[in-house]
């Protein structure tokens, strides 16, 4: 047994809300973050140099081109390349804590003497 502070807490609880606690917390980041996110994966990144032409320098590479600059602009497309693995690891974390909660609603069920049967949710 541990305490908490109040009372005296399994570690597995004091650990369980450490890591909840600390869940909640990178939620409100993430949620934070992604409308950032999603408007910057379709834009241009504006760390990527421009040819500036000048009179005296003419830009080499011919007529500028910003939809294409855009479309191939490497940090643009690993940004899009993180959004898509994020969203698999997110719903895979989802799917993780909902089984979690269900584990523990069930166990608390028979600890009540429910008749839980498998399969059904009380969801």
């Amino acid at each position: 047994m541990a305490t908490d502070g109040r009372t005296e807490v399994s570690e597995e609880t004091v650990f369980i809300q450490g890591y909840a606690e600390g869940i909640a917390e990178e939620i409100e980041r993430l949620l934070a973050i992604l409308p950032v996110i999603e408007d910057a994966q379709w834009e241009k990144s504006p760390g990527v140099e421009r040819a500036v032409e000048t009179q005296d320098r003419k830009a080499t590479t011919g007529p500028a081109d910003p939809v294409g600059d855009t479309v191939v602009d490497p940090a643009r497309l690993a940004m899009r390349e993180q959004a898509k693995r994020s969203e698999s690891l997110v719903r895979h974390a989802f799917v993780t804590l909902m089984g979690v909660r269900r584990g523990f609603e069930i166990s608390l069920a028979r600890w009540e003497g429910e008749v839980v049967r498998p399969g059904v949710s009380a969801d």
